[in-house]
């Protein structure tokens, strides 16, 4: 009996004590325990030019991937030719916007391509080239 009754009152002062810590958020619990600031967000953390231009590589990439497959499908399905539709773009006054949506990406990812190759056989690999 005695027994019970220390166990039902060590199993209270453990809720007690647990409640506060339950409240904190485990992210906040490791940054205070190891004494470090969290991490900082991308809003105020200034990416290296080399993350920027892989990142933009990375979505020019896509989007050209997205844009000659959605191009294709709209063709296909509207029985339309391209001929007609660069002339239906040149009509609408959206050329030089559509030009430059197909030239940046293309533009960009094969400058980037070439540097790559260039990292890989020639030179230029170093952190302190690079930036």
């Amino acid at each position: 009996m005695a027994l019970a009754r220390a166990a039902a009152a060590s199993s209270a002062t453990l809720k007690q004590l647990a409640a506060p810590v339950a409240k904190q958020s485990s992210r906040a619990l490791s940054a205070k325990a190891s004494d470090r600031p969290l991490s900082p967000h991308l809003t105020i953390y200034r990416l290296p030019l080399n993350a920027m231009t892989s990142v933009t590589f990375r979505g020019c990439g896509i989007a050209m991937t997205v844009g000659v497959g959605g191009l294709a499908m709209g063709l296909a399905a509207t029985g339309t030719t391209m001929p007609e539709l660069v002339d239906t773009i040149q009509q609408a006054g959206v050329g030089p916007l559509a030009r430059f949506a197909v030239a940046f990406p293309l533009a960009f990812h094969w400058g980037n391509g070439l540097r790559h190759m260039m990292w890989e056989n020639i030179r230029g690999h170093e952190v302190a080239e690079v930036d």
